[in-house]
């Protein structure tokens, strides 16, 4: 056994203290930074500056453990444990190790049960087994292998964040290196800051060994930079010199997750049914500019409805950036065992903390209309350092946020809306339903039309159009002249090829045979030749109908044939989607047709408080333009108005 012959230095780097004088850390530590009071007790034991004195490096030393710093509170142990500069006394030794463990010294536990060991022994000698003085080791950090490492690869450490420093010390000496400590020290008071240290096995002369100390990161942690240490420490004074690492710190920066919208589709017909599978799509976002970690979203649907799609109820991320989104996508199917109308969806999301995120019921309703066209989302990954974070949707701007206007007497605006998208025998309308659905929303609430006043058939049959045309007639003709009407349809028309006359088509009519349609001079002469304020018809369709070699109308609403659209009759005013053979596009962006979402759009941005000129300008302006840039076609939305309103339509309004 030999006498242990040198003091365990913890010789923090001292670059802090070469860019300042004396005095200067002085000034500070006579004030009480405690960092400073830690540096004039470095200096005078390490003989900085020409000023070595034990003396004072102990009372310095002793100011800076008392203000919490747990570097200083070790070396007070030291001092205590070898009689350097004070009296020796194991038992105080212990003391000071006790309060730098306190402190996060783990380096420090070890010394604690070696004083425990030596209680009661004062002597002026501790002994170390085997250690040759004459054979000492000698340990240095291998050059250039000192790295940090975050999960998230920013260089930096992030509040709740779990880091590490990895390097690899060599044996140099001629001797084993025994009971080495490897640890990571800050040289700031960072609080937030968790470092790590490890007992080392025996290092053969001329070994090398790969060392991982962690660096924990609770969310106390503050903004700023902090300078660590890295060492390997030997109980005879032979270990590591110290390297200085500055590492940006960064607070934590909550995340909040959300379920902002969601989308039912069906391929198989445009009503929520039994037995009759249907897509749900849910868009979840992170609305803050925190990092989401460990993500789970689970989908609990009620007894009788099955989840078919692969993957099941549940979806895992391991992060999900802030303004991101995630769109989940699954497959439903409502059995027979489902009692009731009302289908609760609970959608239950949790992160790494179990506290930024919002759990989502959604209930569905049996019968409920759905639409044929699942909606393209691109998810976004917004990973740049500022930016703005906006609310992510799976529907249009214009189907959120619908103004709720307070209208004057609207007893006799009635309107009816009809919207084919699912043909029986032809290509369907890509989200004419849902056209025809947010259109009726906007007649009820924005225009101010009374709810039994809107009638809205999606999908209907040539007699289900003549029902509801006939209905709107006898309305005009009970309301004396007072009635103002609005006609709208998205969907198919087709060309009658002989006369080039104009026809909508009904879900169970055929594309080339004009008798299953219904003509738009019927149209005319039904809602205009009785007396009524005003008959404005929309028609998000175009005429161009079939090739004439039978083939199927196109996935758009049609090509091809220049169709004759006809006169408007008594006070009618006509706004259609596109002129001649043009072909009125689905804006798919939107999910809607291009045409209706400009409609909805204006009528959005005025509450409805717009004239028809003003909205046929706009109409005219927006669609061409947008249509050139998504479908790289024309679109020209037209007007038409009867011969008796020639000078007075353009300020109608809606309402």
């Amino acid at each position: 056994m030999k006498k242990l012959l040198a003091l365990m230095a913890l010789a923090l780097s001292i670059g802090t203290t070469n860019a300042q004088n004396i005095q200067q850390i002085q000034e500070k530590a006579d004030k009480g930074d405690v960092y400073s009071q830690y540096l004039m007790g470095y200096n005078y034991h390490n003989g900085v500056n020409g000023i070595k004195d034990l003396y004072q490096a102990r009372i310095w030393f002793e100011k800076a453990a008392n203000n919490g710093y747990g570097a200083a509170a070790y070396y007070m142990g030291w001092y205590y444990y070898y009689g350097e500069g004070v009296q020796k006394d194991v038992n105080e030794a212990a003391r000071w190790f006790t309060k730098a463990s306190e402190l996060g010294m783990v380096a420090a536990r070890q010394m604690i049960t070696i004083c425990g060991n030596s209680a009661g022994s004062n002597s002026s000698s501790v002994e170390i087994d085997d250690f040759e003085p004459n054979n000492p080791p000698i340990l240095e950090l291998v050059a250039n292998s000192v790295q940090f490492v975050d999960p998230n690869g920013n260089n930096a450490i992030d509040a709740g964040e779990d880091c590490a420093i990895k390097f690899e010390v060599i044996n140099k000496g001629k001797g084993t290196a025994k009971k080495c400590i490897a640890s990571v020290l800050s040289a700031d008071v960072t609080h937030g800051l968790n470092l790590g240290s490890q007992q080392l096995p025996a290092i053969l002369p001329g070994q090398r060994i790969n060392i991982t100390l962690p660096i924990k990161a609770n969310l106390d942690l503050t903004t700023g930079k902090t300078d660590l240490v890295v060492q390997v420490n030997e109980p005879h004074g032979f270990g590591s010199d110290p390297v200085q690492l500055s590492v940006s710190t960064k607070q934590f920066t909550a995340p909040k997750l959300q379920i902002v919208d969601y989308a039912i589709t069906s391929a198989n017909g445009n009503k929520l049914t039994k037995k009759q599978p249907f897509d749900m799509q849910v868009l979840l976002q992170n609305l803050e500019y925190g990092t989401a970690e460990n993500v789970v979203v689970t989908f609990d649907v009620p007894k009788g409805v099955l989840i078919t799609s692969e993957g099941g109820a549940s979806r895992n991320y391991l992060n999900i950036n802030g303004g991101a989104t995630k769109s989940l996508n699954y497959s439903l199917i409502v059995s027979d065992d489902f009692k009731g109308n009302i289908i609760p969806i609970d959608i239950r999301v949790k992160e790494k903390y179990g506290k930024y995120a919002q759990d989502k019921r959604i209930d569905l309703q049996l019968n409920q209309t759905l639409a044929s066209n699942k909606i393209e989302v691109k998810e976004i990954e917004s990973e740049q350092k500022s930016f703005t974070i906006e609310t992510a949707s799976l529907t249009s701007d214009v189907d959120k946020n619908i103004p709720e206007v307070k209208s004057g007497n609207t007893d006799n605006v009635f309107a009816v809306i009809i919207a084919n998208e699912s043909y029986n025998r032809e290509t369907g309308v890509p989200f004419a339903a849902n056209d025809g659905k947010i259109f009726a929303e906007y007649c009820k609430k924005t225009i101010g039309i009374p709810d039994a006043h809107v009638r809205l058939l999606t999908n209907a049959t040539l007699n289900d159009m003549k029902h509801e045309i006939n209905w709107l007639r006898q309305v005009i003709e009970t309301r004396k002249g007072e009635a103002k009407v609005i006609f709208y349809y998205a969907g198919h028309g087709i060309p009658d090829e002989k006369d080039h006359q104009a026809y909508l088509l009904p879900v169970d009519g055929y594309g080339s045979d004009v008798s299953t349609g219904y003509s738009l001079n019927s149209l005319y002469k039904e809602l205009g030749d009785v007396s009524s304020k005003s008959v404005v018809v929309l028609l998000d369709a175009c005429f161009s109908g079939a090739k004439r070699e039978g083939d199927m109308l196109a996935s758009t609403r049609g090509i091809a044939l220049k169709a004759n659209r006809g006169e408007p009759q008594g006070n009618m005013v006509v706004i259609s989607a596109a002129q001649g053979d043009e072909t009125a596009y689905p804006y798919k962006k939107e999910g809607h047709g291009l045409f209706t979402y400009f409609l909805l759009k204006k009528i959005q941005e005025s509450k409805g408080n717009v004239t028809l000129k003003e909205l046929g300008n706009y109409l005219a302006e927006k669609v061409s333009q947008q249509s050139i840039v998504v479908n790289g076609k024309s679109q020209t939305p037209s007007i038409i108005v009867s011969n008796s309103i020639v000078d007075d339509w353009t300020s109608w309004k809606l309402k």
